[in-house]
């Protein structure tokens, strides 16, 4: 829109041109033509001929810092935001400014008490950019793994402007990651204040304050009611939730705790601390640290001729380069560390015959300045006494005694014990490997992490535990917690299974019926009692549990829509298999999806690629090398010319090791003889929880983000 006298004034006033700066209008068109032109050295010289005519005034000063940062001139462009700020304390657009450089330069927590100020400078009109500055800090705050923060200061500027792609984009892909659990990921709306209280107009008025932006006002009128009211289920409620929308990890934990010792719903309070668990870092309070050894290799050859013959070390078929060590040279061969010898062929294939994954070794050749090496990793602490036995009988003299040892992480014992760190023969097919894995997830969490200690539990066992009152939220909560691990490792665990187990009340269907489904957290979904549901709300259920990636409730949803009689349109059956056949746990189930799904595609005269593509990535994610064989070549063969086809088996010969990310093919280096490779199952993929989701990568504190403002979309 054409900047006019009854525009706003560009400098965060909040009153009009006409009644701001009325002697500058002609000055603002003309800036907004050279801006709009790309005249950006030519607007700034405008501008700064203007302020020495007119020093100090707000709206020059906002343009000026905006041209400088358009520029790139970012030293002198945060000058003139101090500059800007001095002059003008309690202009909002000088408080976006002095945000935007604060995300950019400290990180978007340190942004936060800037944003709360520049919110609460705001008037009428939001300007411009305080909602740029709501995308920088967004974006600051999610590379951070402030999730809370981050995915409500996107909301605000997505419902300020909703035409911001990258933001909604960012919102989206938040939402739907797998590495947070889906209590933590949804957030209910603030808590209504009780009926026939004398302090009902203070807590309206926070309300109206949160639901403005203004966090950090609301959280301290809801902290005077408690102070005046004394301890309000629904005060706690409110300030846990703004001091998670403000980076206050700390204060929320402390509120969170606070609200589910009061008189609430149990499953209210158990949600509560196992946020609070997760917020804290360690949630269990079961890490350890994870470890990496390095042995000197004495004799070179004694080492190659020991190695060759152990049934223990089994050499891993990957491209070596991913191992190397900086400009270091990469190992001549990695290989998995066993606690016991593979079953041999007659074997049958049963947990109790396969043995553990103790960890990996990559063997490093001798170099001008350094000898031959061998490095162990990841090492769990529990397990370096038994892998320095292990390393004594197998390579007794020689390896030389440890020469590092590094501390490289720490990990949660529990997702430890969940993982089926297992070596498996060569051959065994995607249904046996699922059903392994079931298996041992059940076992592991049935009989043995009962008697395991957690510092949640002040260090007693969820047994010991489970005999006193006291500790009845705690364990439900990391109950709650471990469930969560488990849908992150695409498990289906009944949780009920191991309350029941513990003594412990377990969670109650829902009937769709005595309870609209449409107000139910999305983590409650998952419990209703699908075969009461017609399909109009079938579809709605498995829609919002797929807009937050919650895979317990989109399998029992999309299951009952691809056995539901009535009949569906084509398009939106397509889309339910497509996505069914990527959460499945029943191979038999995924496959009929993505072989109905082909057959729509086929009939509809459209390639069949994207199903292909489906069942090449489930093959992959199940080693099953022939399979894998047969779709690449059928996918090279018959569908390489069509649109993101090429790019996609491209990805899997880089993720297979066969070609570099530039397409070159990976020279393997020579080294001791190979045995038939056979497949290590990893843990699940995903973040140490407790470390929250990062955009493209699994830490935060990554580097710093750009500058955003519109047009970067």
């Amino acid at each position: 829109m054409p900047l006019d006298a009854y525009s706003f004034c560009p400098g965060g006033t909040g009153k009009k041109i006409k009644f701001c700066c009325p002697d500058l209008l002609g000055d603002h068109q003309k800036i907004e033509r050279m801006l709009v032109g790309g005249q950006l050295q030519a607007a700034l010289n405008h501008v700064e001929r203007l302020e020495e005519k007119h020093p100090g005034r707000a709206c020059l000063m906002a343009r000026r810092c905006l041209l400088l940062q358009l520029l790139d001139r970012l030293d002198e462009a945060e000058s003139a935001v101090a500059e800007f700020l001095q002059q003008h304390p309690a202009n909002p657009v000088a408080l976006a400014e002095t945000a935007v450089f604060t995300a950019v330069k400290q990180g978007g927590r340190a942004a936060m008490p800037w944003v709360q100020r520049a919110m609460e400078a705001v008037e009428t009109t939001v300007p411009p950019r305080v909602w740029q500055m709501l995308g920088v800090v967004g974006q600051a705050l999610a590379q951070e793994g402030e999730f809370l923060a981050a995915r409500t200061v996107l909301h605000t500027a997505l419902a300020l402007r909703s035409n911001a792609p990258n933001l909604a984009d960012l919102l989206g892909e938040m939402l739907r990651t797998r590495e947070l659990p889906i209590w933590f990921k949804e957030e209910p709306p603030l808590a209504k204040c009780p009926d026939n209280v004398p302090w009902k107009a203070n807590f309206d008025q926070a309300l109206k304050a949160a639901y403005h932006g203004r966090w950090s006002a609301a959280e301290h009128r809801f902290l005077a009611i408690a102070a005046q009211a004394g301890d309000q289920p629904a005060v706690w409620r409110n300030v846990a939730a703004l001091r998670g929308w403000l980076a206050d990890r700390e204060g929320a934990v402390k509120a969170l705790r606070k609200y589910s010792r009061l008189n609430v719903p149990l499953e209210d309070a158990v949600e509560a601390e196992a946020k609070a668990m997760f917020l804290g870092g360690d949630p269990l309070g079961d890490q350890a640290d994870v470890l990496s050894l390095t042995y000197p290799i004495v004799d070179v050859q004694q080492f190659q001729a020991a190695i060759a013959s152990s049934r223990q070390f089994r050499p891993l078929s990957v491209n070596p380069a991913a191992f190397a060590e900086g400009d270091e040279p990469p190992p001549l061969a990695v290989y998995a560390v066993l606690d016991g010898d593979p079953p041999s062929g007659d074997a049958p294939i049963e947990l109790a015959n396969l043995p553990r994954v103790l960890c990996q070794a990559a063997y490093y050749g001798k170099q001008t300045d350094r000898e031959a090496r061998l490095l162990l990793f990841p090492v769990a602490a529990a397990e370096e006494q038994a892998i320095h036995r292990l390393l004594s009988q197998l390579l007794f003299g020689v390896l030389g005694p440890v020469a590092e040892r590094r501390v490289t992480d720490r990990a949660s014992r529990t997702l430890e014990l969940i993982a089926m760190n297992r070596w498996l023969p060569s051959g065994v097919n995607g249904k046996l490997f699922v059903a392994l894995n079931q298996r041992h997830c059940e076992e592991a969490l049935l009989q043995q992490w009962p008697n395991c200690p957690l510092g949640v539990l002040d260090g007693k066992t969820p047994q010991e535990a489970a005999r006193d009152p006291k500790y009845l939220v705690p364990l439900l909560a990391a109950i709650l917690v471990v469930e969560s691990w488990t849908d992150r490792g695409g498990l289906e665990f009944d949780g009920n299974r191991l309350r029941a187990r513990l003594g412990l009340p377990t969670l109650d269907p829902i009937d769709p019926e005595q309870v609209d489904i449409s107000t139910l957290p999305v983590g409650r979904l998952s419990r209703v009692m699908e075969q009461k549901l017609p399909r109009a709300e079938l579809l709605e259920a498995f829609h919002r549990a797929a807009a937050f990636h919650y895979l317990p409730a989109i399998r029992k949803f999309g299951r009952a829509l691809v056995d539901h009689p009535e009949s569906a349109d084509q398009d939106e059956r397509a889309k339910i298999l497509s996505f069914m056949a990527q959460v499945e746990t029943d191979p038999d189930r995924c496959l009929a999806c993505i072989d109905e799904g082909r057959r729509l595609s086929e009939s509809a005269g459209a390639s069949s690629a994207p199903w292909d593509l489906i069942e090449l990535s489930l093959h992959l994610a199940r080693g099953e090398p022939e399979e894998i064989g047969r779709l690449l070549n059928h996918l090279t063969t018959e569908h390489l010319r069509e649109p993101g086809v090429a790019a996609a088996v491209h990805d899997v010969l880089v993720r297979l090791g066969v070609i570099t990310p530039e397409g070159a093919p990976v020279k393997r280096s020579p080294g001791p003889a190979q045995a038939e490779p056979s497949l290590t199952v990893p843990t699940p993929e995903g973040a140490e929880p407790g470390k929250l989701w990062t955009p493209g990568g699994e830490s935060g504190g990554g580097g710093k983000p750009t500058l955003w403002t519109p047009g970067m979309d």
